[in-house]
């Protein structure tokens, strides 16, 4: 992974070279509406043990290999997937501080039009939340519509601001996460988070961590799949269906086809 540089991150005065991208992502693609990402965030408390994480992904349609394979798709969103192109890490950084460098990246760098934030709802993810809508009090042009809600109780209807954890919910999306990586909608890069990946496992009592080190990025990777079953996401891969090239869409059209007759 490489560093770019960015005028509106320098003129924060905070070392942001941790923030790092995957050298073959075009960092230009960035502002273009044909591109919608996904920014996964996991808040640690900055006193030099667990890793703040912000984890980049970019929607895009899943591999031509996959789409063949797909059986019975429940619609057009199955076809897309994430690819992690960029990544920030920093186990010392105060919230404040990530919270002004994410605020940048949200309104200034991305287009918060098409961006979506999944933040881990805990004590130092409320934290984040109330900063980045709080921020320059006089001048605040933080979209908080790009933070995806979620229900916060079982079975509750009501969908509120960021991700919560709790041990059964943990087991659940860990779970339906490795079905996205094995299935290839989730796609990591970045050498860390492929390690992490690595010995992130089910243990004997059926819960899920690393069997050595931190998983702080791996739990963004998994938070991050959660945006899959979303109303949200699906109403974003219809939308970028038509920016696809002519060949994708025509295999997608082709599968989905063959789904209809059969069903038929």
């Amino acid at each position: 992974y490489v560093c770019h540089e960015f005028d509106q991150l320098d003129d924060l005065c905070i070392d942001y070279s941790g923030l790092r991208w995957d050298p073959d992502f075009e960092i230009d693609e960035l502002e273009s509406e044909q591109n919608f990402f996904v920014i996964s965030v996991d808040i640690a408390e900055g006193v030099g043990r667990d890793d703040t994480v912000v984890n980049i992904f970019q929607v895009d349609h899943i591999s031509e290999k996959e789409i063949k394979k797909l059986q019975s798709p429940g619609g057009i969103y199955e076809f897309f997937g994430m690819k992690q192109v960029g990544m920030f890490r920093n186990n010392l950084m105060s919230i404040d501080d990530v919270s002004k460098i994410l605020y940048e990246l949200s309104v200034n760098i991305f287009s918060s039009e098409n961006l979506r934030l999944v933040i881990e709802y805990n004590t130092y993810g409320t934290h984040l939340i109330k900063n980045l809508q709080t921020l320059y009090p006089n001048s605040n042009d933080f979209d908080e519509e790009t933070i995806v809600k979620y229900s916060h109780r079982l079975n509750s209807k009501v969908k509120q601001f960021g991700l919560r954890i709790q041990k059964d919910s943990k087991k659940f999306y860990c779970e339906g996460a490795k079905k996205h990586f094995d299935n290839g909608r989730m796609i990591i890069t970045e050498k860390k988070a492929i390690e992490e990946a690595g010995l992130f496992t089910k243990m004997l009592n059926g819960s899920y961590s690393a069997q050595a080190g931190h998983d702080d990025i791996m739990m963004t990777c998994i938070n991050a799949c959660t945006f899959f079953d979303t109303n949200d996401f699906h109403e974003i891969a219809e939308e970028l269906f038509d920016y696809l090239p002519e060949h994708i869409q025509d295999l997608i059209d082709d599968v989905l086809d063959k789904e209809t007759e059969s069903i038929d």
